[in-house]
């Protein structure tokens, strides 16, 4: 399929991480936002907010929106999302998606998870592909990892002056979580 969601199956990767860069019209929002899948762990989504402030010498997002812990956040679908979407659906003429407040509401951790996470795009809305890995039990553990906040000065700045430092939290997150010691 070579999607963004089917290359970690067709790889059978692990994990996946979506790299981003965040931005606000609030001058002041800034930090690192590590975003999960409802129905999996802070575990791993801390350990790599807590490397990337670290390694980098960066802050956890001050954005409350979404907030588990520092760090660490989880959208899911609200009220107001679920009936937009059934609206929409009825707009269009397709039968809506049997979706809850329960389920991840970004696009890449929840059609990457499978049925771990909710996954549903089969095609009926023409806005969204199948995606053929749906209803696998195989799922991917996926993470949406904005890093910074390039609308605040000390993010940009890090971004354009510490790239190693970004890459090293991320390889040590991954390498601590999946326990692979480093040979000298």
């Amino acid at each position: 399929v070579g999607s963004r969601t089917g290359i970690p199956y067709e790889t059978k990767a692990k994990l996946m991480l979506s790299i981003h860069l965040n931005s606000s019209g609030n001058a002041y929002q800034k930090g690192v936002e590590i975003y999960r899948a409802y129905n999996s762990t802070n575990d791993f989504a801390k350990i790599i907010a807590d490397n990337v402030v670290k390694e980098v010498g960066t802050s956890y997002s001050n954005n409350p929106q979404n907030k588990i812990i520092d760090g660490v956040y989880m959208r899911v679908y609200s009220k107001s999302d679920i009936e937009s979407l059934t609206n929409d659906a009825k707009k269009k003429n397709y039968e809506p998606y049997v979706i809850n407040d329960h389920t991840t509401y970004y696009y890449f951790i929840r059609e990457t998870g499978g049925i771990m996470t909710g996954a549903f795009s089969d095609g009926r809305n023409p806005r969204y592909k199948e995606n053929p890995y749906r209803d696998y039990n195989q799922g991917v553990e996926a993470y949406l990892c904005e890093l910074a906040y390039i609308s605040q000065k000390d993010d940009l700045s890090n971004v354009i002056n510490k790239k190693e430092a970004y890459i090293k939290a991320l390889v040590e997150s991954i390498k601590s979580y999946v326990n692979i010691k480093t040979v000298e």
